[in-house]
Formats: structure tokens, sequence, C-alpha cells
């Protein structure tokens, strides 16, 4: 009973007041760090703020910039458009945003906002994904742009020159004074003379697809169909033609392969809007929790 009184009670004694201690400094402990933390979100409410308006703002031109790409898309197939660049919304650069300290911001959205850790850096991280790919997307078309214009300007002058070329073959060959029943120089005469008067007065002249599916096509098919081998007019002719098929397949196929590009970043670009949304109202509705708790 003695060493119960003296020995037991004074170590139990002990171990109570320094758990007691220890609890107490803890409770300290951790109501400072719940002030500290309140007192960041509070004064980086601010910041805050203008994060998600930017975020909001640049899902909001997401949408016109898929209208944009839409139009272009459309143009691609206008043979009356030449200039297929598409144009890129200077919302969507990330100049505010690269101004904000991302660190602070994880501080504020992730470590010290309640809930799921896991989630919270989830919806962190999409965001600054996102971010990044619609940075990319912006880049990527600026470099982009230049391509199809250059390339498209050059099979122009080859299709205009040979257009001009084929003229100026009629004309050499009018001089030669050709017999009335000469049959190719009605040939000529049919197209570079009546039918492109026709489109001219239908305002199609400048269609490439049009002139070519009404007066290459047909006009190459007579002339490989003119008997006359031994003509050596004939060469010319045809060498022109060819440049003018070659120089409309190669637009042709500029034009879909830039319709197909703009529209794969389009579905790209609704995937990432979509994304940020999601990621936005998750952060969104875990702030409005805690404003209700």
């Amino acid at each position: 009973m003695e060493i119960f009184i003296t020995i037991i009670i004074p170590i139990v004694s002990a171990f109570v007041g320094g758990f007691f201690s220890v609890w107490i400094f803890n409770k300290r402990l951790n109501n400072k760090k719940q002030e500290e933390r309140k007192n960041r979100i509070d004064n980086n409410f601010e910041t805050e703020e203008y994060f998600f308006y930017n975020l909001k703002s640049i899902v909001y031109f997401i949408d016109k910039q898929v209208d944009e790409i839409s139009k272009t898309s459309r143009n691609t197939k206008n043979w009356f458009h030449q200039n297929l660049t598409l144009a890129i919304f200077s919302e969507l650069k990330m100049t505010e945003l690269r101004e904000l300290n991302f660190k602070t911001l994880f501080q504020i959205l992730v470590i010290d906002r309640e809930g799921n850790n896991k989630e919270k850096a989830q919806d962190f991280i999409n965001i600054k994904n996102c971010l990044h790919n619609i940075e990319n997307f912006v880049q990527n078309h600026k470099d982009e742009n230049k391509k199809p214009h250059i390339e498209l300007n050059k099979c122009l002058d080859i299709w205009n020159s040979s257009l001009k070329r084929l003229t100026q073959l009629f004309n050499q060959y009018i001089f030669l004074k050709p017999s009335k029943d000469d049959y190719l120089m009605s040939i000529l005469y049919k197209y570079i003379v009546v039918e492109q008067r026709k489109l001219m007065g239908s305002r199609n002249d400048q269609n490439m697809e049009m002139f070519y599916n009404t007066i290459i096509v047909p006009f190459t098919n007579e002339i490989i169909a003119y008997k006359n081998s031994d003509d050596q007019r004939v060469l010319p002719v045809i060498e022109n033609l060819m440049e003018c098929r070659k120089s409309y397949e190669q637009t042709k196929a500029l034009r879909y392969q830039r319709r197909k590009n703009i529209l794969c970043s389009g579905k790209r670009l609704i995937k990432i809007k979509q994304l940020l949304n999601e990621s936005i109202n998750s952060m969104e509705k875990r702030k409005r929790r805690i404003k209700e708790s």
C-alpha cells in the first residue's frame, strides 16, 4: 500500500499531467494552424476569385473558338475562299493566369480546403493540364496557320500560270493562220474562250473546283482523244493542262487536310472544356459546402 502511494500514484499523476499538457499543446497548435489556414484563405480571397473568373472566361471563349473552327472548316469546302487561316481568340492566351502564383493557389484550393485530398488534388491537376493544352492549341495553330496559306498560294500560282500559258498558246496558234477545219483550234477556242466566258458571266471563274470540272477535265479528254499525233502544238497544251490538274489535286488535298486538322483540334478543345467545367464545378461545390457548414 505504501509503495502504491509513494510510487504508483506519482507516476500516474505525472503521466496524466503530461498527457494533458501535450493535449493542451496540440490543441493550441491545431487552433493556430486552423487560424493560419483561415487567414490564408481570407487574405487570398481576391486571388481565388480572379482565378475562377479567368477560368470561366476561358470556358466561354472556347465556345467562341469552336464556332470559329466550324466557320474555317466550312471555308475549306468553299473554293471561293483562298484564305484558310484560323482566327485565334486572344482571350485563350494564359497571360493573366500565368501572373498568378500557382503554388499559393495549390495551398488554398488543395492543402487548406477541407475535403478528400485525392479529389482536390485531381481537380487542381486537371485544371492545370487543361490550361497547358489550351496553350498548346494556341501555339500549334499559330504555326499551322502559316503552312496552308503558303502552300495554297503556291498551288494557285501554278494554276494561274498554266491557264495564262494556255491562253498564250491559243493566241500564238492563231497567228500561225490555221485552216478553217483545224480541229485542234476548235477545241482550244471552245474551252479557252467560250467556256471561260460562260464561267466569268456566272462569276464562277474564281472557283477552282468548278473551273476544273467544267473546263479542265473535258478539255483534257478532248485533247487526249485528238487523233493527229504529228501535231506538235498538242504537247505544250497537254503539259499545261496536266499542271492545272496537279495544282487542283494538291489544293483539294490541302483543303481536306486542313479541314481534318482543325476539326480534330475542335473535338479536343470541346473535351478540354468539359474537363475544365467539371473541375471548376467540383471545386466550387466544395467551397459552398464549407461555407454552409
